[in-house]
């Protein structure tokens, strides 16, 4: 450590040895630890009582590689005056399906005060619509098999119920997926799924869980052996575990009861009454551009985002997208300089220095498009006021799914099948988008039989089909 901090890497401000676990994190991804582990750390600085517990439900990779580094790793900044850190936040990295023992004596331990997640939408098993998907396998599992969990929520539902029965208060609950309204939602999925175990049990939760909503805001490129060489050659050491951002990093809590125990305004975290505003922003403006631009980019194609937003069409494109279809649609954001915060955004796309891959932001896009585009054209519709751009980002959708089915690629997604059967019965003509926006668990009947939105959608699609012919980009 001595001699990397003379170097250009910012090393741990604290003694591990004196650190102590209150952090239990569910889903140890990329940025995660780009992201919450980055402020962590931080707040370990000014004292050392935010260790991190990690946990992974699915795959054992990234577990392994901490495990082999002492659960150290570099977050490597990407931009003219990036800063390279050694994060030191993780106390431990659990597996969870042979540990499950291990993680219900964690969950009931007093000593855990938080319990954070980035394990994607569809991680929560939640619906469109904001209730618990009874329809999901993993939460059918779970509560017939309450000792042996699959889900995020059978997992936190078992520690709860233990905390409950050891009359033990709760940890507090900070989702970090861009999930609208994401802390009440995931309290309200809680709540539905303990209702069904005992009542009293169900209003323990209602009445004691703190579940604050919050927004995350990091591109957060896939880490690969690039990435890789690039650590050990500028600093001689191996880590699997690395990961790279851009220097822009942003965290918004909304104000809780107990946050007060935590610095967290101390190390950049903004705490705000009015999370949704920040939310509603950011889910629109950058993460909808964000899946038009992945998903219309990748058919036209281009690899990643910078490429993409080379191409001063589709630079042109994302801009109108934003502020012709997108900023029309926001409401109540209070003193949100929408303006400013969409210029930024623009100009983070174009950093050459982040490769972000546009396959990368195309997963799950049925779990996605619900809160990036849909409620854009909702209130559009609803004013009157413009959506081809965003209906172009739905159609761009629907391309893709077309597109990677055709060429036997896999789709990650938890309705690759659905989309795939849909997808195989394409013809390359605008009715190809019927099957898809037929799907009421993603457009709802609002949307299935507005025609309006319709027509816009199948014209796009029209316009997407024509530019992969040679037509010109222009016509969108």
């Amino acid at each position: 450590m001595s001699i990397l901090s003379q170097s250009h890497i910012k090393t741990p401000a604290f003694n591990r040895n004196n650190l102590k676990a209150s952090i239990v994190h569910f889903g140890p991804g990329a940025f995660h630890r780009a992201h919450q582990c980055y402020y962590i750390d931080l707040l370990n600085a000014i004292t050392p009582d935010f260790g991190i517990v990690e946990i992974a439900l699915n795959s054992e990779d990234t577990i392994k590689s901490l495990e082999n580094q002492d659960n150290l790793f570099t977050i490597k900044e990407l931009g003219e005056n990036s800063k390279n850190h050694i994060i030191a936040s993780i106390k431990d990295a659990i597996y969870a399906p042979p540990n499950k023992s291990k993680i219900f004596d964690l969950l009931q331990n007093p000593e855990i005060k938080i319990i954070t997640s980035t394990i994607t939408e569809k991680g929560y098993c939640i619906k469109n619509d904001g209730k618990l998907d009874w329809d999901n396998e993993g939460i059918k599992h779970d509560l017939e098999n309450l000792d042996n969990p699959r889900t995020y929520i059978g997992y936190v539902i078992n520690g709860l119920l233990r905390r409950y029965k050891n009359a033990t208060p709760p940890f507090v609950i900070i989702p970090c997926d861009n999930l609208s309204e994401n802390g009440k939602k995931v309290k309200n999925a809680l709540c539905d799924f303990a209702q069904k175990i005992d009542t009293d049990f169900a209003k323990y939760i209602m009445d004691n869980l703190v579940a604050p909503s919050t927004m995350v805001d990091s591109i957060t490129p896939k880490s690969d052996n690039a990435l890789f060489s690039q650590i050990e050659d500028e600093y001689g050491y191996k880590d699997n575990a690395a990961v790279w951002r851009e220097e822009f990093t942003q965290w918004v809590i909304e104000t809780y009861d107990g946050h007060k125990n935590v610095p967290w305004e101390k190390v950049g975290v903004i705490l705000t009454d009015n999370v949704a505003a920040f939310e509603q922003v950011k889910l629109r403006i950058l993460n909808g551009a964000h899946s038009t631009l992945a998903y219309l980019g990748w058919c036209l194609g281009f690899e990643t985002v910078a490429q993409a937003m080379a191409n001063p069409m589709l630079e042109k494109l994302v801009h109108d997208l934003i502020f012709k279809n997108i900023i029309p649609s926001l409401k109540n954001v209070g003193n949100i300089d929408v303006t400013t915060y969409a210029n930024d955004i623009i100009a983070r796309f174009k950093n050459p220095v982040v490769q972000h891959k546009l396959a990368q932001i195309a997963w799950d896009g049925s779990q996605k498009i619900g809160f990036r585009l849909l409620p854009s054209i909702r209130q559009n519709l609803k004013d009157n006021a413009n959506i081809s751009y965003l209906s172009l980002g739905i159609a761009a959708w629907c391309r893709f799914i077309i597109r990677m089915t055709r060429q036997g690629k896999e789709i990650t997604d938890p309705m690759a099948k659905i989309l795939m059967e849909i997808a195989k019965k394409a013809k390359d003509k605008a009715n190809d988008i019927d099957g898809f926006l037929s799907l009421e668990m993603i457009f709802d009947a609002d949307l299935e039989k507005n025609q309006t939105f319709i027509n816009e959608v199948k014209q796009q699609y029209n316009k997407i089909i024509k530019a992969e012919n040679g037509g010109n980009i222009e016509a969108f």
